[in-house]
């Protein structure tokens, strides 16, 4: 009987399994002594593979380097191999310089600080639970030998234009976001004049957790609205979408921003309000409603001021770059 051709290869392999699982253990180099480095040396030098051709391209600081023909000399006879080394100062000094080697599927956190190290767990955890864009694993890689050179200890406060690249700066804001929650309780975000909605186990579709209130300037105003959706995300008939907050958000700015503009001391002081001020500022909201002029204090939901809005105050006139061109309702009842 002919032996299928497909069997050799098969019979071959199985013989081969089988010489491997009868060879002893040889003893190895240890691990490379680049400090952020997980791979194992590739010779008596300490070094794996590409931080040793990273070293002899450097010119080899601190001058080690082991003998010539050390596998026929030593490791051959079971010798150890003698390494020598002008300045042991130096080498340390380039080992702990090394950034990591990527290799593809993994990401290597070693050499980072533990609390950034610990932030960039967590950040790529919760980016996976949610349905954004993809981070490839070389930018997180690289983001991370970023932070090394630059000896970041956390990513809470950190400027995130201090990164060059665009997807870095994205990237580090997301993780940010992330760690608000839990470096923040509660109480925290009521002072810092923002409320994250996940602090009571609310998260509307296709929504950030983080809702800015910054845009109203009087902080007894801001503390009223902070308390009011506070109350609604804590309520059995909490709303399922975001409309109900984004409404009396968008109210409380506009009244803000009126008082700002009307008020006595741009308002800050409640105990100096009257009815006037109520009254006049519905019979603003409707004369910019009737004439199709823009409302005041528009403000977008991560802090940033809506473009082309100005807001006008008791000494400018009332124009914003979005209503510089009336309704029709506005052109019939106004004369030119």
């Amino acid at each position: 009987m002919v032996e299928p051709p497909e069997a050799a290869p098969r019979r071959g392999e199985a013989e081969f399994e089988r010489w491997l699982a009868d060879q002893p253990s040889l003893p190895g180099h240890g691990e490379c002594r680049a400090h952020v480095c997980d791979e194992l040396a590739a010779s008596p030098l300490g070094l794996c593979g590409a931080h040793e051709r990273g070293y002899i391209r450097a010119g080899r600081p601190g001058g080690a380097k082991p003998p010539k023909n050390f596998f026929a000399t030593y490791e051959r006879r079971d010798r150890p191999v003698p390494v020598t080394c002008e300045d042991q100062a130096a080498f340390r000094a380039w080992c702990r310089a090394q950034l990591r080697v990527h290799r593809t599927g993994t990401v290597n956190l070693r050499g980072l600080r533990p609390l950034l190290r610990a932030e960039f767990q967590w950040g790529m955890h919760v980016h996976g639970l949610q349905p954004v864009a993809v981070w490839h694993l070389t930018w997180v890689q690289s983001l991370a030998d970023e932070c090394q050179r630059r000896d970041v200890a956390s990513l809470a406060g950190l400027d995130a234009s201090v990164f060059r690249r665009a997807y870095h700066q994205r990237m580090v804001q997301e993780m940010q976001q992330a760690l608000r929650k839990i470096y923040f309780t509660p109480s925290n975000t009521r002072d810092a004049g923002y409320i994250e909605t996940e602090h009571f186990g609310v998260r509307f579709p296709h929504r950030s957790s983080y809702v800015d209130l910054t845009c109203i300037s009087q902080r007894w105003l801001r503390d009223l609205l902070w308390d009011h959706i506070a109350d609604v995300l804590r309520s059995p008939t909490c709303p399922r979408s975001a409309q109900p907050v984004d409404f009396v958000r968008r109210a409380a700015t506009e009244l803000s921003a009126f008082l700002e503009a009307e008020a006595p001391g741009g308002g800050l002081d409640p105990t100096v309000l009257r009815g006037e001020h109520v009254h006049r500022f519905v019979a603003d909201l409707r004369n910019r409603e009737r004439l199709g002029l823009a409302f005041r204090g528009h403000a977008r939901l991560d802090g940033k001021r809506s473009k082309g809005l100005t807001i006008p105050t008791a000494s400018a006139p009332l124009c914003t770059a979005s209503s510089t061109t009336p309704s029709k309702r506005a052109r019939r009842g106004v004369p030119r």
